[in-house]
Order: structure tokens, then sequence, then C-alpha cells
């Protein structure tokens, strides 16, 4: 018995002390700001590098050759506090005219102190949305998941694909190939 309740207070002076630990890496809102678990370390470690991105390049492109631009590629070069290498991932998500979540797409990339290493990532329009001025949203993440920096800018006039429609008929016993029917293709699509 006298063993059990040993465990019991080791255990509990264990979890005091963990508290204490997190409450002084604790912000103003009381929420804490360590990370992760580290791989090789196994202890919880504060947030205290800084991720940011430095340049930022948004290319529209015409993605389906039809002499538009319906897309738009984003270059980010992003520095580190850190004086070493690090692994940063970037969500981007791209909103229509309106302002509606229409694209996402993610990259990751290597990053070591404050040289130039530049990570890319594409958004595409489709057919279904509007033409207009698209906004493109950056969450930047370090290793361990903390987001570090964001920005939201409008960037481009974009075209997205123009779709055509074609009706196929037959007459008679005739046969077609494709089947009769209606169908839809991109602008630009040789049919």
């Amino acid at each position: 018995m006298r063993k059990l309740v040993l465990s019991a207070v080791i255990v509990l002076l264990f979890m005091f002390i963990f508290r204490i630990q997190i409450s002084i890496w604790a912000n103003e809102k009381n929420t804490p700001v360590c990370c992760p678990l580290q791989p090789n370390y196994g202890i919880l470690t504060p947030d205290i590098y800084e991720e940011n991105f430095t340049t930022v390049i948004y290319t529209p492109f015409d993605s389906n050759v039809d002499g538009y631009a319906d897309s738009v590629e984003v270059a980010m070069d992003v520095d580190t506090t850190y004086d070493g290498i690090m692994n940063v991932t970037v969500e981007a998500f791209l909103y229509d005219p309106n302002g509606t979540y229409v694209a996402f797409n993610t990259t990751s990339w290597t990053i070591n102190s404050t040289e130039i290493e530049w990570g890319f990532v594409s958004l595409y329009t489709n057919s279904t949305m509007p033409i207009g001025n698209y906004t493109v949203e950056l969450l930047l993440y370090d290793d361990y998941e903390n987001l570090e920096d964001e920005r939201r800018d409008e960037i481009i006039f974009l075209y997205p694909p123009l779709m055509h429609e074609l009706a196929v008929t037959s007459e008679g016993l005739g046969t077609t190939d494709p089947a009769p029917g209606l169908y839809a293709f991109p602008n630009g699509t040789e049919v």
C-alpha cells in the first residue's frame, strides 16, 4: 500500500511540475505556446523561433492554353530566426471575386536561416468560377505545425476556362462516336 501511495505522490508531483512549465510558456490568453513532442528529444519546447514570408510573387498563367490566365503560381521565400535547417509548410487558398473559397493546395520545403530557398504552389480555377479579381491566402507553418505567418492578397484578374457545348445528333439509323448527346469542352480543345 505504501508503494502505491508513494507512486501516486510521485505522479502528482510530476503533473504539478509539468503544469508549472506549461504556465511559464503560456501567452496572455493563458493558452500554451509550446510545440508537440520533438521526435528525438521527447520533451516539450516553446515556439521560440519565428518564420515569416520575406518575398511572395504571384504569377498568373494559362493552364489550358486558351489564351487567358486562369490560374496562379505562387513563389515564396521564407526566413527563420533559427540558425539552421527547418522544414516549413504553406497552405494556399484561392477565393473568387465574391470571397468564396474555391481552391486549395499545399507545399513543403526546407529553409536555412535567412538564405533564399523558394517554395512554389499553384492554384487553379475551373469553368464554374466567375471572371474577376481573385484573392490568395497563405498560411505558413513550422516543423511543429505552429502557425508562423499569414497573408491575404488580392492578386490578379483571372479568366476561368470557358466551356463550349457540342450537341451530337444522328438521323435515321446512323451511329455516331461519341454517342448522341450534349458534351462540354473547355475553350481551345480540339474536337
